[in-house]
């Protein structure tokens, strides 16, 4: 897996320090409890867009990361290639 990561540009592993929950069908509430947990400074926190509660929950999202001022970002935006 390192080896073929790094054959296309990701060179350094990278971990999670928090997650939205949402691999599985769960309701927008919840997944925006979620954020609310680990949307934080320096947080690199995993999601998913599989399901309709991820999907409603995107404008709640972006409101918390707007009020937190906290930037996104994505593995594009940090390796450089």
């Amino acid at each position: 897996v390192d080896r073929a990561a790094a054959a296309v540009g990701y060179t350094t592993p990278t971990l999670w320090y928090g997650s939205l929950a949402d691999s599985g069908d769960i309701s927008s509430d919840q997944v925006v409890g979620f954020a609310e947990q680990w949307f934080q400074p320096a947080h690199i926190v995993i999601g998913h867009a599989n399901f309709p509660g991820t999907i409603g929950a995107l404008p709640r999202l972006h409101a918390l990361l707007e009020q937190r001022g906290l930037p996104t970002w994505t593995l594009d935006d940090v390796f450089t290639r």
